[in-house]
């Protein structure tokens, strides 16, 4: 645990903590790619050959923002049978804590991040663009309900609050995208 900051009186997160002195090696996999069996594999040899942090991906997210190589790893995963209710059991059986997802409302916001990607393909398939704003719309709802039910910085726990952080980064990520295919620039803050 590190130390508490003298300011604020709270402990950095892991994330932070690993950053503190230097470069940390914090390597990222999609679930699923090539197969779960592999990737559990991988996941395992990297924290036992020293990663500081293990970001996983989940196969759905982001689907503009990535590069060919991720996208190409998105794509293996999905092949393989990757879903966002077998992601979940992924990370369950790696004995991650997943205490974001303990509610209703942190899961359904996870899906509507997972369901982002179907949605704009289905706007472009059936030429309704439309679609996505009321997507946006009901990403936001979903977004409510969580900050609602979830508290974030007074979560009970730090591993807790860095869950619910990492919950809060993929809805902004997936904000960002609906709204920059609507044209729509996201405000820096509210």
């Amino acid at each position: 645990m590190s130390e508490p900051d003298p300011a604020t009186g709270v402990e950095a997160s892991p994330l932070a903590a690993a950053f503190a002195d230097g470069p940390a090696f914090v390597p990222y996999l999609v679930a699923g790619d090539p197969d779960v069996e592999s990737s559990k594999a991988y996941l395992e040899a990297l924290d036992r050959g020293g990663a500081d942090v293990l970001e996983l991906g989940l196969p759905f997210s982001e689907p503009i923002a990535e590069g060919p190589t991720i996208q190409s790893a998105i794509v293996r995963a999905l092949e393989a049978g990757m879903t966002v209710e077998r992601y979940f059991e992924f990370v369950e059986a790696l004995d991650v804590d997943a205490g974001a997802l303990e509610t209703d409302a942190a899961r359904e916001l996870l899906r509507e991040v997972a369901r982002f990607p179907a949605a704009i393909e289905a706007a472009a398939d059936d030429l309704e663009p439309h679609t996505i704003a009321t997507f946006t719309r009901e990403f936001a709802d979903a977004y409510n309900a969580f900050y609602r039910e979830c508290p974030v910085v007074t979560a009970e726990t730090e591993a807790l609050r860095d869950a619910r952080l990492a919950v809060v980064a993929a809805a902004k990520h997936t904000m960002s995208n609906a709204l920059d295919v609507l044209g729509v620039e996201a405000p820096e803050s509210m």
